[in-house]
């Protein structure tokens, strides 16, 4: 299906590539380019996620495919010398006031924050190291000015709603509960 241009999702909607399988082989790919062979192994950064902070309530619904979420962030980039963040980005900057819309799994987002939002809860905040592949790869992007030489970007997140009306302090019934209620 990917090689005659499709997606990586069946027929059936089912996934032919997970996430963890797409970030191992992304890992594993040899450096195309002379300047990410330049940076030290020691201050390459490898993706991650961490959970800075779990809902307090009960978590009946975690994001998947298709959901919209509104989320709060705050996107950092990682100099080469990694002892300096220069933030490029937030959900703040955007002047709405308002949490930013997204569809998850889309393509709205750059694979790597787009990976770490599977599975979160509303209220949950992840902070997500990403590597230049899963980010705007080793050219940087002239967009935020990030520089070719950055080692990784951080995105700090979290997730307020999901498809809107799914938040913190409601999240007690499962999707199934929801729709049978809707009935």
């Amino acid at each position: 299906n990917l090689a005659a241009g499709g997606d990586a999702f069946s027929d059936l909607g089912t996934t032919m590539v997970t996430p963890k399988d797409a970030l191992e082989l992304a890992q594993r790919t040899e450096p195309t380019d002379k300047l990410e062979e330049s940076v030290p192994s020691s201050v390459k950064k490898q993706y991650s996620i961490t959970t800075l902070r779990k809902p307090k309530n009960q978590c009946a619904i975690q994001s998947r495919r298709g959901d919209v979420l509104e989320i709060n962030y705050e996107a950092s980039y990682v100099t080469k010398d990694n002892n300096n963040k220069v933030m490029y980005d937030a959900s703040a900057f955007r002047g709405t006031g308002l949490p930013y819309q997204m569809v998850l799994g889309s393509g709205d987002m750059i694979p790597g924050v787009d990976q770490g939002l599977y599975d979160m809860c509303p209220g949950e905040e992840r902070l997500l190291e990403i590597p230049p592949v899963l980010g705007y790869g080793n050219q940087g992007t002239r967009a935020f000015r990030i520089p070719p030489d950055h080692v990784a970007l951080e995105w700090k997140v979290q997730l307020v709603s999901i498809d809107t009306t799914i938040r913190e302090d409601n999240n007690d019934m499962t999707r199934q509960e929801r729709e049978a209620r809707a009935l």
